[in-house]
């Protein structure tokens, strides 16, 4: 299952507590963005927690704060090198924020992330709430396999049109092999554009939490199992669903092509489906009324029963 954890004010003993935490949920995979002493984050996270941890490094040597407007970047390319060189097994990918207005050359430092990337062999993971330049033009630089961040953002230019519509652009990215995710966090979701795409059958092919640690227990996030019931309630098909937060995130993780044999598998989680109310919120408090929930059962790691309800 896939957590995207994006918390630059929460320490690395927080977001080992927080992996703690959610392990009696669904505990396989869990998405971590960082980039400074990313050696203490493996030594006080990775190595201690029970759960696979892997790690998105943000192309910003500060992680997702935005504040700076220069520096090094020699310097920071070697560092992201370096850093995939010493943990090729741990970092799966590069994460790019820069919203419009933070950075002069967000687009030339957006196709910087992109060679970077290119040459180790991993994928470009872009925020694009508020995106610095034209939607279009920002996907037109994506390839195959990289992810849009942040789907049904609300702020800034959007994926629907003025009349409504999905723009082509985004339509022709997906066809193009471009992953759609989620990521639903706090600031970063919006029930108008669900709604609209929805209607267009536009689902996620990922589906995140950008959980922080002031969203971990609110009608914002709260858990990966909130956000599941959150779109079966909005009618998202539960096996298209299921695929969003397994199959689909193990491609972008590069997982093993036998992870999801059963018979190879000692992580297991058992989920159940009930009908009850759940409120939901969105980045402008715009309430929905969610009428399934998802629950954990029981879970399994490496074959022992860790969490039963």
């Amino acid at each position: 299952m896939y957590y995207d954890l994006t918390n630059p004010d929460a320490s690395y003993y927080w977001l080992h507590e927080a992996l703690q935490i959610k392990q009696g949920e669904l505990i396989e995979t869990y998405v971590i963005e960082c980039h400074n002493d990313f050696d203490v984050f493996y030594l006080d996270v990775i190595k201690k927690s029970k759960t696979c941890v892997k790690a998105l490094i943000n192309y910003l040597p500060e992680g997702i704060n935005t504040k700076t407007s220069f520096f090094n970047e020699e310097d920071n390319t070697n560092k992201i090198y370096s850093l995939f060189s010493k943990y090729p097994d741990e970092i799966v990918g590069i994460k790019f924020r820069m919203p419009k207005g933070s950075f002069d050359d967000a687009f030339g430092h957006l196709l910087k992330a992109r060679e970077i990337a290119q040459n180790v062999g991993c994928n470009l993971v872009v925020h694009m709430t508020n995106p610095p330049k034209d939607l279009n033009l920002m996907l037109s630089v994506l390839r195959a396999g990289d992810v849009f961040c942040h789907v049904y953002h609300g702020v800034g230019e959007t994926i629907i049109d003025n009349c409504g519509k999905i723009k082509e652009g985004v339509i022709l990215a997906r066809e193009n092999g471009i992953f759609f995710d989620a990521c639903n966090g706090k600031n970063n979701f919006s029930f108008d554009v669900l709604q609209k795409a929805i209607e267009q059958n536009f689902w996620p092919d990922i589906i995140s939490t950008d959980l922080t640690k002031t969203t971990i227990n609110s009608a914002f996030v709260n858990s990966l199992t909130f956000i599941m019931s959150k779109y079966l309630s909005m009618g998202m098909p539960i096996e298209m669903l299921l695929k969003a937060v397994t199959y689909n995130p193990a491609k972008l993780l590069k997982l093993p092509n036998n992870y999801y044999n059963l018979e190879m598998c000692k992580d297991i989680t058992i989920l159940k489906i009930e009908d009850e109310k759940n409120m939901f919120l969105d980045f402008s408090n715009q309430v929905y009324w969610g009428h399934k929930s998802i629950k954990p059962v029981m879970t399994i790691k490496s074959l022992e029963i860790i969490y039963l309800a």
